[in-house]
């Protein structure tokens, strides 16, 4: 998990330098970074993988909200 910290942790840093106002992980496409309602992928980072979208998302949740998802 500490890479995924890593990796989210560069991703935001890059966003909040950019002004993005939103940042999509989608499988199969590198980050992505809204910007004035524009879309920006990060070509210069990984592709995310589904396991990488999963384990980036968990970083973001709280253990109710990780229980749930794992039920749904």
């Amino acid at each position: 998990m500490e890479n995924y910290k890593k990796l989210l942790n560069r991703i935001l840093e890059i966003a909040i330098k950019e002004g993005a106002s939103d940042v999509h992980f989608s499988p199969g496409q590198p980050p992505i970074l809204r910007i004035f309602g524009s879309l920006f992928p990060l070509v210069k980072e990984k592709i995310i993988s589904p396991e990488d979208s999963k384990n980036l998302a968990f970083l973001m949740m709280n253990e109710g909200q990780r229980e749930r998802f794992l039920k749904e």
